[in-house]
């Protein structure tokens, strides 16, 4: 559902890596696609997408990260009114009827996830 979108998820060689498609060679928000054994991920990076849905009229919302720790620090960011206030701060006014994209970062502390950053935001 993102595969044409903004920002999306894509794998390359041994890449996970969140694409954007105003700047394809950019690899800014990546990890390897394989963490070897005895190592640990610092960070990590999600997705987070509000879709409207022609064929509904409602919105659809997506969230996913490269690895499950980012995909923990999107539905943290989802859930907490703090959060989403930060993202709301970087939209103007006419935001509420637009998609919105919105990459985050999140740093890995043993097995779990760190405090959500907004890294990028899109919208149309």
């Amino acid at each position: 559902m993102t595969e044409r979108l903004r920002f999306s998820h894509a794998q390359e060689g041994g890449v996970r890596y969140i694409r954007d498609s105003q700047n394809p060679a950019d690899r800014k928000w990546s990890l390897p696609g394989r963490v070897p054994p005895g190592e640990t991920l610092t960070e990590d990076y999600a997705l987070i997408s509000r879709i409207l849905d022609p064929a509904t009229g409602h919105f659809a919302v997506l969230a996913r990260g490269l690895f499950p720790y980012g995909t923990r620090a999107a539905a943290e960011f989802l859930t907490d009114p703090e959060h989403l206030e930060e993202a709301r701060q970087r939209l103007p006014g006419d935001w509420r009827g637009r998609n919105i994209q919105i990459v985050i970062s999140t740093q890995v502390v043993g097995e779990n996830s760190g405090q959500p950053r907004v890294v990028a935001v899109h919208l149309w």
